[in-house]
């Protein structure tokens, strides 16, 4: 599908995502939140948004397979050195983090995490769908996402996505 996209508040949309999973969550896991209600804009499908933000926020809480663990969401703003590995065209990002304190991955499985229907759960457990569509998401809408785990380590998904400036608002009169 292509993306239904308009302007949106992130952090509206990180809120509703976790208000949707936090009943879900296993009671052994904190959700930890830092949330910045002034990161900026974003011109993306809210749908599609949360659809990548429920994703990675239920493999966290799969990751620790029922152990106590938190689980940490974080919005802010990317400042240029803080834009990730891809290239950014100068743009500015907002940056959504999922990360968990789990038991992290391999190189050779986080290197395949992205590729349809690779999945480390046993069969009939998950389809290894979530995180490709996620990574097709965050492209389609000109972003890219950056993971950082190691075995012992946890998990960390760093997700960009451009800020959105209305095309007149630097034109504006102030006041």
């Amino acid at each position: 599908d292509d993306p239904q996209q308009e302007v949106i508040d992130p952090y509206k949309i990180m809120r509703k995502s976790l208000d949707l999973m936090k009943p879900s969550i296993p009671s052994t896991i904190t959700i930890w939140e830092d949330l910045d209600q002034t990161a900026g804009a974003i011109f993306a499908d809210p749908v599609q948004t949360e659809t990548v933000l429920i994703n990675l926020i239920t493999n966290a809480a799969a990751a620790m397979e029922g152990d106590i663990g938190t689980i940490k969401v974080g919005l802010s703003r990317a400042e240029p050195e803080q834009q990730g590995s891809a290239p950014t065209d100068d743009k500015n990002f907002i940056k959504m983090t999922v990360s968990d304190n789990g038991p992290g991955m391999a190189e050779e499985v986080r290197e395949r995490i992205f590729d349809p229907f690779f999945t480390t759960k046993k069969v009939g457990e998950g389809t290894g769908l979530g995180l490709s569509m996620s990574h097709g998401i965050v492209q389609r809408h000109g972003g890219h996402i950056d993971v950082e785990s190691a075995p012992g380590l946890g998990t960390t998904f760093e997700i960009y996505l451009p800020i959105f400036y209305a095309p007149d608002a630097a034109n504006a009169a102030p006041g």
